[in-house]
């Protein structure tokens, strides 16, 4: 959202601020050249008031000229004393030429009478202003708001799409289609909400897809005991030789341990999502936390290669990237044979800590399924639920990471690869 506040300040301050100095030069500078040109009706005006103040100098009777004039302006005399005019104004008066003045209400011309000390003013109200000259104030208006609104226009189509498409994606998403996720554009203004949208659509396909995989793991891993457990009640109803009677006791003990492990185990793995709420992130450096999982399996044999060159800081939590890591560990050492190595490397994007064993390695058939959960590959003879893989998927997904497994090109057993950004 960041992005979208950033590009809306920018494209208002543009679109205001820029085109309103746009116009306003442009308006100056044709109302500076408009202004430049004299107004005929002025000079037309000022050869009056010359001719007047001629006429009025060689009549007997100056004031009764002025009453008798009936052509819809005013004439006046004055005493040049009643003026406090400047030197050099009085000088153009005394040359015979006419000084103009003008007001918000009037304009009035100023023009000495020959050989006489009186000044003849002729006054008249403002003319008006050229229609042309409101004509093209609105035009002027009228374009600047046409290209504020398509500056604007231009800003929102895109941002108008890319909530098209977030609209279409998750309609499509409420109608069924888990899989339906957003391509986040490169400059697109709601990358974050994009990337959000995605990110809650994987996740809910995640959690659909471990109810389907819950249900039928509690099916066969339950159906199982509880038949051994029915079993071995009715045995024990007809069996009356006390040894014999205490070995069925300790299977039906053995069984329900079973049962209290995998329903202990399910629990744990519900309260995940409810433990995304509580993370507890901070800086910290993943070479430290490689180096202390791999103190706590010291006799297994496990080796470090790290390339970092400096401490490989990231933004997590530390007891559950440590759980990450340790099961990762604890699955190389159980199922290999005696080696392991833990390579912490360094890219441009992310730090990738990788496992690897010796042991029978993970068929490629299963390389996708193995983290989903109760999904467990060859060993079967193994004790476990085949959670401890999703449970380290879930954790990375936390952190924005990744995971993947193929075979050891070193050691020919699996290579478990987890990757986080920095």
């Amino acid at each position: 959202m960041r992005t979208l506040s950033i590009s809306l300040i920018v494209v208002a301050l543009v679109a205001t601020i820029g085109l309103s100095w746009l116009f306003d030069t442009y308006y100056q500078s044709y109302q500076q050249s408009e202004n430049s040109q004299p107004n005929d009706t002025v000079i037309a005006l000022e050869d009056i008031a010359v001719n007047l103040a001629n006429s009025i100098a060689v009549v007997s009777d100056p004031e009764q000229f002025i009453e008798q004039w009936q052509d819809g302006y005013q004439l006046q005399l004055i005493n040049t004393e009643q003026m406090a005019l400047p030197k050099e104004l009085v000088n153009a008066l005394d040359a015979g030429k006419p000084l103009t003045l003008q007001s918000d209400e009037q304009v009035t011309i100023h023009v000495r009478v020959p050989d006489s000390d009186q000044l003849l003013l002729l006054a008249f109200e403002q003319l008006p202003e050229p229609s042309d000259k409101d004509t093209h104030r609105y035009w002027l208006t009228s374009l600047f708001y046409l290209l504020l609104i398509g500056v604007f226009i231009v800003w929102l189509t895109p941002l108008l799409l890319r909530l098209l498409k977030l609209r279409e994606a998750a309609q499509a998403f409420g109608e069924g289609h888990l899989d339906q996720r957003i391509e986040v554009g490169s400059i697109s203004y709601i990358k974050d909400v994009e990337s959000e949208f995605n990110h809650m659509a994987q996740r809910i396909e995640d959690l659909v897809s471990d109810v389907k995989l819950l249900s039928s793991a509690v099916s066969h891993d339950l159906r199982t005991p509880l038949a051994k457990l029915r079993m071995g009640i009715d045995t024990l109803r007809e069996e009356s030789d006390e040894k014999v009677r205490e070995k069925y006791h300790q299977r039906l003990d053995t069984q329900l341990d079973c049962m209290v492990e995998l329903v202990e185990t399910l629990l744990q793995y519900a309260r995940l999502d409810q433990v995304m709420i509580n993370l507890e992130k901070q800086s910290l450096d993943m070479s430290s936390v490689v180096s202390s999982c791999i103190d706590q399996h010291h006799g297994s044999m496990v080796y470090t290669n790290t390339t970092c060159q400096q401490q490989c800081i990231i933004d997590g939590d530390p007891r559950y990237l440590k759980i990450a890591i340790n099961n990762l560990l604890q699955n190389a050492t159980k199922y290999g044979n005696g080696t392991v190595h833990v390579t912490l490397t360094e890219t441009e994007e992310y730090y990738a800590v990788s496992v690897e064993d010796n042991g029978s390695g993970i068929p490629p058939q299963l390389h996708t399924a193995i983290f989903k959960p109760f999904v467990r590959g060859d060993h079967q003879e193994t004790k476990g639920f085949g959670v401890g893989l999703a449970m380290v998927k879930r954790v990375l997904d936390w952190h924005q990471g990744s995971i993947s497994v193929c075979g050891s090109p070193t050691l020919g057993g699996a290579k478990f690869e987890l990757r986080l950004k920095k």
